[in-house]
């Protein structure tokens, strides 16, 4: 039990630094698209 529990906490820790890329990419992306959008208002 402890060891599986152990292997579980290092694929989260993988898998969270790997979700927190995916999250912060899609927040740039984001911001980007909507300063885009409000450059495109005033222009």
């Amino acid at each position: 039990m402890n060891i599986l529990s152990k292997k579980t906490k290092e694929s989260m820790k993988t898998h969270d630094s790997h979700f927190a890329f995916i999250a912060f990419f899609g927040t740039i992306t984001s911001v980007l698209k909507e300063m885009t959008t409000e450059v495109q208002k005033i222009g």
